[in-house]
């Protein structure tokens, strides 16, 4: 009788394709990193991580910066963390560990000094008006250059006119290099700005896009 049963158990089990109904096919999920802005900063500095599955909330988990956890964290949300460059990271990769699980890594540079900052109204309104940017973008096409507020507030259909951290996928630089893809290169109508100039924006988002 009890060879009967086992026999009558293994043909349910080949039947119905499942040798352990008791447990259930494991599931994989986890954080994903899709970008580091900038990639590469001093001890310090302040630096964007973008990606999904993040978590809420600085307590679902840790930041690996260079090798070495970070502990100043500025901003957590399910798909941005901002955080500060830890004092001992080293040249190397960003990570995250959400409940035990680690993200895959990106590449990241220590920088041995940080970078000068460079200042909105010492440096960026003083490039802007000598160069004509703020008479055709003084309250026109959807984006003021000056003053600072208002400039944060520009919009595209293509996405916001500044995105902190990100200089080079940020439209406005896009835009002054003539790489967007869309519309004319600007200043419109007039010769492009000198490279040092973008640059110069360029850093100024990288650094965060502060109101200095």
């Amino acid at each position: 009788m009890k060879v009967f049963l086992v026999l009558i158990a293994l043909a349910l089990s080949a039947l119905w394709g499942c040798t352990d109904a008791g447990t259930d096919p494991p599931t994989t999920s986890g954080a994903t990193l899709t970008g580091v802005f900038p990639d590469s900063a001093a001890v310090g500095d302040t630096i964007l991580i973008r990606g999904v599955a993040l978590g809420s909330s600085q307590s679902s988990g840790v930041v690996s910066v260079g090798g070495t956890l970070a502990t100043v964290i500025i901003e957590w949300s399910d798909t941005r963390l901002i955080v500060s460059v830890p004092a001992g990271a080293n040249t190397g990769s960003v990570s995250v560990s959400i409940e035990g699980q680690v993200s895959n890594s990106i590449a990241f540079q220590v920088q041995a000094t940080a970078e000068l900052r460079v200042s909105y109204s010492g440096q960026l309104v003083p490039l802007f008006t000598s160069n004509g940017c703020t008479g055709c973008h003084g309250g026109t096409n959807n984006l003021t250059v000056t003053p600072y507020a208002n400039l944060m507030l520009g919009t595209s259909v293509h996405g916001p006119v500044v995105t902190p951290y990100d200089g080079e996928g940020s439209v406005i630089i896009r835009k002054l290099r003539g790489t967007a893809g869309f519309g004319n290169r600007m200043p419109q109508g007039g010769p492009p700005l000198p490279g040092a100039d973008i640059e110069l924006i360029a850093r100024w988002i990288k650094q965060g896009a502060r109101d200095n």
